[in-house]
């Protein structure tokens, strides 16, 4: 595409960064989304205790405050704000490659029956093993290449916003899983989801901690996924990716085993006692 054309299609988006003390590294996020030509920005500062208000305000006059619920009600809340056809969700410490924007917008103003249309994340540099690994270990998966696919995340997407107004981000989740759920129920009722050729780099956290912090959220989240589905009459059509385990062997990345050994453990942690919670109080997912 032209970069006039790359422009016209970049302004039929809203882009929405929900962030919470990301002060760091959001200038870095919407620095590139600015020279991508969105239509309007609109930063959700869910409940943050940092200067990731202020420093969001360096590059949008639309920066609202929400009530630290977490990442669904931020999307949604995110989405309302906004005013264009399309919301395109870029996580606070992404970075979108130049034509990423418009190239998403393009795929779903071409194909009618697609309701999202995400980047292909890549790593930011970085020496660390954790932060290495953790992007290698997603790239097994052959799922995540570009073209149409079973499922994906809100890092770096590009959803129809009417959609958004009508299947809504529950926000049971209050940590992770608010996309699985949400795209769940999209492909469900019959809409396609694609990936993009295109690049958003991707600022994985660093260090063992870090590792064992995200993967625990990331069995909280899949928890409640499970106790949602298993109330439902229909379950749904998400599938589960291959074990983590079982990719690294097959593929025979020996060394990235000790990072399988400490997320996996992380992740069924975080699952176990979460579903613990979920069994002991009152829930309602929507």
């Amino acid at each position: 595409m032209t970069p006039d054309a790359d422009r016209n299609l970049a302004e039929l988006a809203s882009v929405v960064v929900c962030a919470r003390n990301r002060a760091h590294v959001i200038a870095d996020t919407l620095r590139a989304v600015a020279a991508s030509g969105p239509g309007e920005v609109v930063v959700i500062d869910d409940g943050s205790t940092d200067g990731t208000a202020a420093a969001a305000r360096a590059f949008t006059d639309r920066v609202i405050r929400s009530n630290g619920a977490g990442p669904a009600a931020a999307r949604q809340l995110g989405a309302e704000s906004a005013s264009c056809p399309y919301v395109v969700y870029v996580d606070s410490d992404v970075v979108l490659a130049p034509g990423c924007l418009a190239d998403m917008i393009g795929a779903l103003e071409m194909d009618r029956t697609l309701a999202a249309a995400s980047a292909t994340m890549a790593l930011g540099e970085t020496r660390d093993y954790w932060a290495r690994a953790a992007r290698r270990t997603k790239d097994l998966d052959k799922r995540r290449q570009a073209g149409r696919m079973p499922w994906t995340s809100c890092s770096a997407v590009a959803i129809r916003r009417d959609l958004i107004l009508e299947f809504r981000f529950d926000p049971f989740f209050s940590g992770a899983a608010e996309d699985m759920d949400f795209f769940t129920r999209l492909v469900d009722a019959g809409w396609g989801l694609c990936r993009s050729p295109f690049l958003a780099y991707h600022h994985e956290r660093e260090g063992a901690w870090a590792t064992i912090r995200r993967h625990v959220w990331y069995g909280r989240g899949r928890a409640r996924l499970a106790f949602k589905l298993a109330r439902l009459p229909h379950r749904g059509t998400h599938t589960r990716p291959a074990p983590l385990l079982i990719l690294v062997v097959r593929e025979r990345h020996f060394d990235l085993l000790p990072y399988c050994f400490v997320s996996g453990a992380a992740y069924r942690a975080g699952f176990f006692f979460e579903t613990a919670a979920l069994r002991i109080g009152p829930h309602t997912p929507a």
